[in-house]
């Protein structure tokens, strides 16, 4: 059976992108969720995490220009982004020994460089490889929603809300690190890829600047910060919102609803698309998290909360998907994961540097349901400005 499942990997190309994928968001699984509640028990109140995560991002704001630039200009892509993958988890098992603040800070900044790196790096290779070779990428990548899945029903099996959580959450996420970091050695090659080994030497490549300047684009960024800030109240701040306000240990369980529920959007994303358009696919995420963030506010207990996990459908595998189809529209192949690099370090990086630490104030002074009502104000915005602004991509040929 082992053999059979690597011969497998070996002959098909979206299997070992769907692998690689399941790998990194196994770690996701474990990042996103724990965290937070990891950074609580060392003593951090939630200012203090709301800057600790925002450190995170903030570094994300230039490190993946750097891998970027080092990627583009290396035979050696995939190694690049295993050591980013070893980085990160090297810097997030570095939290369970970490209480000062100014310390957590200073390896939040480093556990940013890498860990902001990992899916812009990811997601260029992928789009490199489909826009030369053809293929779907909402099938591949719905295998990281069964690993986000999996990985949290398997900590709150074992016990990660009781006296060994901590534990749990580090050595999973050491073990999940690594086998992710092994997965990257599956990615294919492009042709391009495999001759410029061939040769030695770089290919020369179809650079157009204006594309990433022009109108559609920068449109399309504007346009889409407001949400993410909005959603990194769901992101940053729901297993303490959940823990404080409805007095619930179990979190992995509600975390588990939301990749249950994108799991058919992302897989029929290509079809939905080519029905309604990738526009109007990212504006129902967006307008999703309108619904979402408010529900939030309002819920008077956690039996409301639980429905709206499912709008994660719209937030992530809407908003994702469709976001990805529009790139993957606007700029020529050579220039995906430069396209990546800055929708990846604008609309997602910088807008979650100030979802964070705005977030983490507005709890502190004024409590959770206050600051996911500004969050869905700040997403209303975005759903506005998407469907004033933004137009259809016309398809590349």
């Amino acid at each position: 059976m082992p053999l059979f499942f690597v011969r497998f990997l070996r002959s098909s190309a979206e299997a070992r992108i769907a692998l690689n994928y399941f790998m990194l968001f196994a770690v996701f699984g474990i990042y996103t969720p724990y965290l937070q509640v990891l950074l609580k028990n060392q003593g951090f109140d939630e200012r203090q995490i709301g800057f600790i995560q925002s450190a995170i991002d903030f570094a994300g704001l230039f490190a993946p220009f750097l891998w970027g630039w080092l990627s583009d200009h290396s035979h050696h892509r995939r190694a690049l982004l295993a050591t980013t993958i070893i980085g990160a988890g090297f810097c997030f098992t570095g939290f369970g020994w970490i209480d000062g603040f100014t310390l957590a800070i200073a390896n939040a900044l480093a556990l940013g460089v890498f860990y902001r790196s990992v899916i812009p790096l990811t997601d260029g290779l992928v789009l490199r490889y489909l826009a030369e070779q053809g293929g779907d990428y909402g099938r591949p990548r719905s295998a990281g929603s069964f690993a986000f899945i999996g990985i949290n029903l398997l900590l709150e099996a074992l016990g990660v809300s009781g006296a060994a959580g901590r534990e749990l959450v580090l050595g999973g996420m050491l073990a999940t690190t690594a086998l992710h970091a092994i997965s990257v050695r599956l990615l294919p090659l492009t042709a391009r890829e495999r001759a410029e080994r061939a040769e030695g030497v770089r290919l020369r490549k179809r650079i157009d600047w204006s594309v990433l300047l022009g109108g559609p684009f920068v449109i399309f960024l504007v346009a889409a910060f407001p949400g993410r800030v909005g959603i990194m109240g769901y992101y940053s701040f729901f297993s303490l919102y959940l823990k404080e306000v409805f007095h619930q240990d179990k979190i992995g369980y509600l975390w588990v609803l939301g990749p249950l529920s994108e799991i058919p959007i992302i897989f029929l994303s290509s079809r939905i698309i080519r029905r309604i358009g990738a526009r109007n696919l990212f504006a129902l995420g967006v307008g999703g998290a309108v619904v979402r963030l408010l529900g939030y506010a309002l819920a008077p207990s956690i039996w409301f909360v639980i429905p709206l996990q499912f709008l994660h459908c719209l937030t992530f595998g809407a908003f994702h998907t469709s976001a990805m189809a529009i790139i993957q529209r606007l700029v020529p192949s050579d220039m995906k994961q430069t396209a990546m690099t800055v929708f990846h370090i604008f609309s997602i990086v910088a807008a979650s540097v100030v979802g964070s630490a705005l977030g983490g104030v507005l709890i502190h002074a004024y409590g959770f349901r206050t600051m996911y009502l500004v969050y869905s104000g700040l997403t209303l915005a975005s759903l506005c400005a998407v469907l004033s602004l933004v137009r259809e991509p016309a398809e590349r040929g």
